[in-house]
């Protein structure tokens, strides 16, 4: 389900409120890699638990205790070196000797009657800095900077500060502790008997971004609700915080597109300029020229009604784009595409494919077909040698078997295909503009119609011009 889509079944969701605007947004998450003291009850020498015991009766010398077991003073020193190492023993010097007295650790042990053992190690886990969830690190798909660069229009603002220290992270103990029990059950396959003591040190925190959908209500009462979804998946701990936020005056993003004062008491919803949910447009009258022929040549009689076994219209969906909304629609044709995406851009820009490189790449490790038509004949030696670069770039980057640059050269189309779920024509450069407002606006319009035929048709148009071009 696309996002058009996901916000047409949302729209009348929430009594008293009206679905005013909707987005594909980066939220927040901070990766923590922290360094751990755990307790597991792994092996140890049997002769340390009934050194341990023999303590605890009073014995307290290592003499009397190797001869009690009619073992070597070495064996035994060295199992009252390994109850020392694990906290369970003290050794308390004296005038002749050296004594050995339990810790509460180890009288703690001789309750539970087990002997656990200390170990330091490793663990990394995701706070979400929006709702405050703990995640371990194979359970939340986020994309760091280093792999995309973001604006400040793409991204939420986090609620929660930056956790820079040990201090902001050891509060979370118990949502770590309960993180790391389900890590070692499910990952490592464990019974769940090792378990975390304490953090020692966050090693390192760094802020990665997951990408959620994001629909924005306006009430009758002038309030905000919001609705967070992964794809189509409802993730309900995500509306307090942003309530919150929105209370609190706070810009939960940089709004481009809409008045500065936007989650202010004292804004109406008359001055609000969220873009509205486009509607379909459906029907043969202002649209043939897209239509398939056996539907927009129906035979009609004089009076507008179509003669008995005349075949009724399919229906066309068709939703016009503004210049901002393309990009968002390529990444989506990426992250939901299953078989073929198809786009024909006369221009490509290095700047504009290695943002998109993450999303491509994506797509053609789940086995997808990518095509990029490009190449117009009439344009200068800087535009063609850029075009030639950013090809370059796209087959080095992407060595997949089913990646295919082709050369049309005498194209000026604009063009981009999805499966048969939808295919986009218009006047926006796919490759070679962001269509951001901060790098330079450019009105570009298109329109996305959603019909198998007509999907189709266009298709079979393109895949000749592509099959006659040079790879």
């Amino acid at each position: 389900m696309d996002l058009i889509q996901l916000a047409k079944r949302q729209e009348d969701s929430i009594p008293g409120a009206r679905l005013i605007c909707f987005f594909e947004k980066w939220f927040p998450v901070y990766q923590i890699e922290l360094r751990l003291r755990v307790q597991d009850p792994g092996e140890v020498q049997i002769i340390s638990w009934f050194l341990l015991r023999l303590i605890d009766e009073g014995i307290y010398q290592l003499d009397q205790m190797a001869m009690f077991l009619g073992i070597p003073q070495q064996t035994a020193q060295s199992g009252l070196r390994e109850l020392e190492m694990l906290g369970y023993i003290v050794v308390v010097p004296t005038l002749t000797s050296r004594l050995y007295k339990l810790t509460d650790r180890g009288r703690g042990v001789l309750e539970e009657n087990r002997i656990v053992k200390q170990r330091e190690e490793h663990f990394t886990v995701k706070l979400d800095a929006t709702t405050g969830a703990v995640h371990h690190y194979f359970s939340v798909d986020t994309v760091s900077p280093g792999k995309r660069l973001f604006g400040d229009d793409e991204v939420i603002r986090p609620y929660l500060p930056f956790p820079s220290s040990l201090a902001d992270v050891a509060h979370r103990l118990p949502d770590i502790r309960r993180v790391y029990k389900e890590f070692r059950l499910t990952k490592v396959g464990e019974s769940g008997q090792v378990t975390l003591d304490e953090i020692v040190e966050v090693d390192a925190v760094s802020t990665h971004y997951r990408k959620l959908r994001l629909l924005v209500f306006l009430t009758d009462d002038q309030t905000y609700r919001f609705q967070v979804f992964d794809r189509d998946q409802l993730l309900p701990e995500y509306e307090e915080p942003l309530l919150r936020m929105a209370e609190a005056g706070m810009d939960i993003w940089q709004m481009e597109e809409q008045p500065h004062g936007l989650f202010k008491e004292d804004e109406s919803a008359a001055s609000l300029t969220f873009p509205q949910m486009p509607e379909p447009l459906s029907g043969t009258d202002s649209h043939e020229a897209i239509l398939p022929t056996g539907h927009h040549q129906q035979v009609r009689q004089e009076d507008g009604r179509s003669p008995v076994g005349a075949a009724a219209p399919r229906e066309v969906e068709v939703t016009p784009l503004t210049t901002t909304d393309h990009f968002a629609v390529m990444q989506q044709s990426f992250a939901l595409g299953r078989e073929r995406v198809i786009i024909i851009s006369p221009w490509v820009a290095k700047a504009v494919v290695r943002e998109l490189l993450p999303d491509m790449e994506a797509f053609l490790q789940r086995k997808g077909e990518l095509w990029i038509g490009y190449g117009y004949t009439n344009e200068d030696e800087r535009r063609r040698k850029q075009t030639e670069d950013a090809i370059a770039y796209l087959k080095k980057q992407l060595p997949y078997a089913t990646f295919f640059p082709v050369l049309l050269g005498n194209t000026h189309q604009k063009i981009l295909i999805c499966d048969s779920d939808y295919v986009v024509v218009g006047s926006y450069n796919w490759l070679s503009f962001r269509g951001d407002r901060k790098r330079g606006f450019v009105a570009e319009t298109s329109v996305m119609i959603r019909n198998r035929e007509v999907v189709q048709q266009y298709a079979k148009m393109v895949q000749r011009q592509l099959n006659q071009g040079r790879g």
